[in-house]
């Protein structure tokens, strides 16, 4: 089965989010913000700003020994969820998140992830991580591994991986997927082996997902609009999690004062008239 993006078309909330005025993209926004009013006066506030009772229970469940990934597993939530709240990066979560972290045992079941589990997982997040430019020597140490055996893994993936090598994996990962690494080298030898980035996975999902083949995306090229969406969307994603402008700038190929630019306007929500400057 081949996965294609849905380009964004006039009449939808995504086209007027991106700087259309076209009257059917406002009219899409309206209507959507209209049944967002309706559903916080029905239901309450979708988002939860008093975070500390959640960033208890990811340190609680942190201290047990229990990865990010697993924390996830258990509560039904994205990876990132725990991530985020332990490193004091979210500033809400969404309502359902907070129900389904609520939901968890008050004391920490026993750690999961022992035995043999499948490597999925743990290859695509050690080739992303590879693709960013980080080294097999750097990795190892991390998954209390040594490099020639982390290099068998990604290179010739066996029928399964140690649990506790894919929680090591899954945790390490949470942590540098931000971080480019040092190495130019794998940067050039992950692209020319198809390995995509991590942006690619948070982008497309399916990391852990056996069944699901990245050869068979078709990724369509973007145009100009879409390009500038996508790169604004990114510079506000990269900047939440503190990276420096001058990475920001070379991830996505752009000027530094281009991105200097933009955060400011992000920052300050007051978005530059460009053919007014010109």
């Amino acid at each position: 089965m081949t996965t294609t993006r849905t380009p964004i078309q006039h009449g939808e909330r995504r086209c007027y989010l991106r700087g259309c005025q076209r009257d059917e993209c406002a009219e899409a926004n309206r209507r959507y913000c209209k049944r967002y009013r309706t559903t916080v006066y029905v239901s309450g506030p979708r988002r939860v700003d008093n975070l500390q009772p959640y960033t208890s229970i990811v340190t609680r469940y942190l201290n047990h020994g229990w990865s990010y990934a697993q924390i996830a597993n258990l509560a039904g939530c994205c990876e990132t969820v725990p991530f985020n709240l332990h490193k004091g990066i979210s500033k809400r979560i969404n309502q359902k998140t907070a129900e389904q972290l609520a939901t968890l045992p008050t004391t920490p079941p026993p750690v999961p992830g022992h035995g043999f589990v499948d490597p999925t997982g743990t290859v695509r997040r050690g080739q992303a991580l590879y693709r960013i430019g980080h080294t097999l020597r750097g990795m190892a140490p991390e998954l209390d591994i040594d490099p020639d055996s982390l290099s068998r893994t990604l290179n010739r993936p066996a029928a399964y991986v140690y649990g506790s090598t894919a929680a090591a994996m899954t945790d390490l990962y949470n942590r540098w997927q931000n971080t480019p690494g040092p190495s130019t080298a794998n940067r050039n030898r992950a692209e020319a082996r198809g390995w995509p980035d991590p942006t690619w996975w948070e982008d497309m999902g399916h990391i852990d997902d056996p069944t699901f083949d990245p050869r068979t995306v078709v990724e369509r090229p973007m145009n100009r609009l879409e390009l500038a969406a996508y790169r604004r969307d990114e510079i506000d994603r990269l900047n939440d999690y503190r990276i420096p402008d001058h990475e920001i700038a070379d991830r996505l190929g752009m000027g530094i004062t281009t991105v200097r630019s933009i955060i400011a306007e992000l920052e300050s929500g007051q978005r530059r008239d460009r053919k007014q400057a010109a």
